[in-house]
Parts: C-alpha cells; structure tokens; sequence
C-alpha cells in the first residue's frame, strides 16, 4: 500500500518532502504558459504576511489511517483542486512620500520619520536645532522640490533650503522657533504640503498649509520659544485627507499680541481719555483718587475675554465684569482700592495680563498677573494710577512681581503713624519732609537687622519716626516712607560708597523718577556733609559716588 501510494503521489505531481528538524516544502503545478519553477518555496517564520500551507500530513494522511481505499481518486480531486488555486503574492509595504530627519538637544541626530510622524520629543523641553526633509520613494522620480526655512534662535530668519539640505545648525545650542515650507515643480501640481510644531509653553499648533508667504510660518517668533517636535505631511490634492488640528494657533509673535484699552474716571478729572498697552491711566502726585475703571481687548484671532473687578471703598469686592464694562462707581465719590484682572478662553491659554497700580502712601507697586490682587485691603488707601499689558504666555515680565498687594500689618501701621506725625509737623511737602529727616534724626549706629514681621524700610523708617535717632539707613528708610505717602515713585536703595580713610562702606539712599529721570535723595549725606542731599544725579559733582546698589 504505501508503494501504490507514493506512485500516485508522485503521478499527481504532488512532492512531499519531509525531513526531520526541516519545514515542509510544496511544488504546485505548472500553470499552461509558465514556465516551470524548479526552486522550491520555502515556508519560514519571516513569511508573514503570506497565507499560511496547509500541512500536508494532515489533508492527506495514509490509507491506513483514513480507511479509504479509494485512495487514487480522492488524492486526484484535492490535488487538482489546489492546483487551480494561485498561491497569495506577498503585499510590499506602502511606499512613503516623504521622510525627514533632525537635530535635537541632547540626543543629537534623530533617525528620519515619515509621513505626517512626530519628529522630536514632547515633555522634555529639549530644543530642536535642525531639519532635514527629503522625498519618500514613492516621489523619488517626480519633478520639484521641498523648499523650506527656519526662523533659528539670535539669527532669525533663515534663507530657503531644498529637499534634503540642512535647514537650522548643529553644534551652536540655536533652538529652531519657526518653520515655512512650500512646494514646487510637478510635485506642487499634485500635492500640499502641512506641517505643525510643538512649541514650547504653547504645545502643538494648528497645521499649516505651505507656502513661500510670511502666512504660512509655523511656531512662534520674538518670544524665545523653542521647537520641540515637529510633523510633516502631503497631501494629494483635490480629495486628499488634511489633518486635523490639535492647538489652536499657527503663529504667536510678539508683533500679534492683541492690544488693551482701558479708561476710568477720577476724582475732579472725571472720565479720562483711554489709553493703552502699559500706558499710565491716571495722576499721581495730587492725591486724587480713581473710582471707576473700563477695560478692553482689541481685535484677536483668539476667543476669549478680558474680565475684572474692583474693590470699592464701602462695598468691598464687586462681581466680575467684562469687555468694556464699567468697574467701580461714579458719582458717589467712592475710591477704588483694588483690582483684579484676568483673561479667559483662548486668551488665557496663549497669553498673560500684567497689571500694577499706584496707591496712597505706596506709590508704585510691584506687577501682579492673571487675576491676582493688586492694591490694598483694610489701609482706606485710594487707587491713584493704573498700567496694564498683555504679554504671550509666561514671557518676561514688565517688572518685579512682588508686592503688589499691602495688608494693613502692625509694623505698617507703626510706619503710617510716623508718616501721618510728620506731615501734621511739616505739611504734604517732599522737601519739607527731607529736611524733617535731616534735621530731626540724630545720627546713632544701630546693630542688628530688621525683627521677623518687619522689612528694612520699615524697622529703619520707625527708629527715626519713634527715636529720631539711627544711621544711614534710617535716613534713607523715613524720607522712603515719607516719599511714597506722597505719590512718589521712590526706591530705598542700599549699596557702597567711599570711605572717608579709604576703602567702600555700605550705605543707604533713595532714588524717585521724575519725568523719566532717575534723581538721588541722600538726607545722610547731607546730615554728615552739610551738602546739599535733595535731588541729584548720579556722578554729580561734590556727591558720593555710589556704587553695588541693590533695591529693597
């Protein structure tokens, strides 16, 4: 039997082989016209995207474990049955349009990806520094180009590169912050192209359709933020698929931050003329209080508002108001004490709102940001000034973000009541008030710093206002507090001066801006020299000269 069998398997041009450890091996038959495939095909683990061979053992067997005796014909209708069937081609891959390559912090050349892939890294605030871009395959043989630029870190804008150049650099730590692309040639009639960037702060963009017009940049530019990662990909024209946008900005530019207006009213001037963009709305210096405040965003791509309200005098926090809408009161002589200011939607995702005002017996405060307090709560200060701008998201601030709210605490009580003592001897004059500290402080060496709860300006202002007596310090810290309860912009300055035997001593003055120039007020100097301390220029002839100066 198994002779018989194996003859009319071999008739049937059906070729076993099976050897121990090896795959099994089939030969089909030969189509009419073909010529004949001795080679045989070899099944292996690799092969895995052909149809998988039925094991022949299996389909076939012996006769004696089928039990059939009719063996010849069974064998000779699955063998012509297979024989109709054409083996399955193995699929090659899809072939890709386009590849690109870069350069990025810390882990230096990147392996190309293709295809609308993310090139780079998320998460890591790592910088890519360049780019390469270059036809897949499947565009190998069409005409035109890949033409793009990068706006790079301290160089800007870049000149066009093409397909498979170099856009940005390798070895000088130069972030990429924007990318342009555009097509030509044959490959510009079949395709777009689109592109978007990780952006730093801002995350993904919107994608960009290219073009060689300043409208289709992608990232950001002036604001010092880094491309992270970035996707590329093509488009077939009339029916291709665009992808969709995962951010909401193509573009942020310093040149496209929406602009603020904003206008109040104040006492005796009544309403005042809008400014905007960090301007000053108010006066300072005539003790006049604002009561009321409008502000509102020019034109912007993005949607969201400007909101914000006020503390008033008798009625304490007002609700949120928005757009245009009025904060405060008129017509009820109620000083405006407060501010809060904020922006929503979008706005608040890409940008930030910078605001300080000028308050009664402080002057100038510090800069606070979306939507902290700026002012004063429980001190019955009035509100005499305000600046506000709008600035993209977490870029440097206007100024120093600090102190820009005041709570009524014991030691600034203390300060208010020395202060309040001096201008009911002397009057609301700031030369009578630098004489008073000339002629009223005795000069005494204190030791130590300032007590927990106290800042210098103020545990050196109150020796001169409760002991009238104290060194440089208290000099400069009384006359600082006396200044600023009038409405001056005044800093208490400490730093280095000459000494008279030779060497640097520390010491302690005030600066006040007045009319964008920055004047010395030095009562000690004064005090020790009989020279006139009120009101000089740094380097002023027969003056100290004061060096390593810090503010506090």
């Amino acid at each position: 039997m198994k002779k018989k069998w194996k003859s009319a398997a071999l008739a049937w041009v059906l070729t076993l082989t099976l050897a121990v450890g090896a795959a099994p091996a089939i030969a089909y038959a030969q189509e009419p016209g073909e010529t004949q495939n001795t080679t045989e095909t070899q099944i292996t683990p690799d092969q895995s995207d052909a149809e998988e061979q039925p094991d022949v053992t299996d389909e076939v067997g012996t006769p004696e474990e089928s039990g059939d005796t009719n063996i010849e014909e069974k064998a000779s209708e699955e063998v012509a049955e297979e024989a109709t069937e054409e083996p399955e081609v193995e699929t090659q891959a899809e072939e890709n349009l386009l590849t690109y390559s870069g350069h990025v912090q810390t882990y230096g050349d990147l392996k190309a990806v293709k295809d609308g892939a993310a090139l780079g890294t998320t998460g890591e605030s790592k910088r890519m520094e360049a780019l390469v871009v270059n036809k897949g395959d499947a565009l190998k043989d069409v005409e035109g180009e890949i033409m793009y630029r990068v706006h790079v870190q301290t160089y800007g804008n870049q000149k066009w590169m093409k397909t498979g150049e170099k856009a940005g650099t390798t070895g000088q730590s130069k972030r990429l912050e924007a990318i342009q692309m555009y097509l030509t040639g044959d490959l510009a009639e079949q395709y777009d192209i689109y592109y978007s960037t990780h952006c730093q702060t801002f995350g993904w963009t919107k994608w960009v359709k290219g073009s060689d017009q300043d409208s289709s940049w992608c990232g950001t530019q002036g604001l010092s933020k880094r491309i992270e990662a970035i996707k590329i990909v093509l488009v077939k024209k009339d029916g291709g698929e665009v992808p969709k946008d995962e951010g909401n900005f193509s573009l942020i530019s310093n040149k496209q931050t929406p602009s603020v207006t904003y206008s109040g009213h104040q006492q005796t001037y009544g309403d005042l003329q809008a400014v905007l963009n960090g301007k000053v709305l108010g006066v300072t210096g005539k003790s006049k209080r604002l009561e009321a405040l409008k502000i509102q965003l020019g034109q912007s791509d993005y949607t969201g508002s400007i909101t914000y309200r006020a503390h008033v005098q008798t009625y304490g926090w007002q609700d949120w108001v928005s757009d245009g809408a009025l904060a405060g009161t008129t017509g009820q002589s109620k000083r405006l004490e407060a501010v809060e200011i904020k922006l929503t939607g979008d706005m608040e995702k890409y940008y930030d709102v910078w605001y300080r005002v000028h308050i009664q017996h402080h002057g100038w405060l510090g800069w606070a940001k979306n939507g902290e307090s700026a002012g004063s709560a429980g001190l019955s200060y009035r509100l005499e000034a305000i600046q506000i701008q709008i600035v993209p998201k977490n870029t440097t601030a206007p100024g120093a973000h600090s102190n820009y709210f005041v709570k009524k605490t014991p030691a600034q009580e203390r300060v208010d009541n020395g202060v309040q003592g001096v201008y009911n001897q002397v009057g609301k004059n700031l030369y009578n008030c630098f004489n008073w500290c000339v002629k009223n402080i005795r000069y005494y060496s204190i030791s130590g710093g300032a007590p927990s709860g106290y800042t210098n300006p103020q545990w050196y202002a109150i020796w001169g206002f409760e002991q009238h007596r104290g060194d440089c310090r208290t000099y400069a810290a009384a006359f600082y507090q006396l200044a600023k309860g009038l409405g001056y912009n005044a800093r208490y300055v400490y730093g280095y001066v000459p000494r008279a035997g030779g060497g640097m001593v520390d010491h302690a003055w005030v600066e006040i801006d007045e009319g964008g120039t920055t004047y010395v007020y030095d009562p000690d100097f004064q005090y020790e020299t009989g020279r006139n301390g009120f009101k000089f220029r740094y380097k002023t002839s027969g003056t100290w000269r004061y060096s390593n100066y810090h503010y506090e």
